[in-house]
């Protein structure tokens, strides 16, 4: 189904990139329609999670941002 065809409820976050996706594992009952209008850009998902949360939008930003390193590096732990 086309993009433009699909109702306000069969939002996808297929076009709002990888911090779309981890800002909706971090905060899943966010409205995926309200993220894909953010285009994947992390600033403007702060803004919207900023206004749901009493985190700020450098909090989130830096939490959206480490949640990208942390998927594609690897770990090591010498504890």
């Amino acid at each position: 189904m086309p993009a433009s065809a699909r109702s306000p409820s069969q939002h996808t976050l297929a076009d709002s990139g990888a911090y779309g996706r981890a800002a909706m594992l971090i905060w899943p009952r966010l409205n995926p329609g309200t993220l894909e209008r953010c285009a994947g850009e992390p600033r403007l998902i702060a803004d919207y999670v900023a206004h749901r949360t009493s985190l700020s939008t450098d909090v989130i930003v830096a939490m959206l941002e480490q949640s990208m390193r942390v998927a594609g590096e690897p770990s090591f732990y010498f504890g």
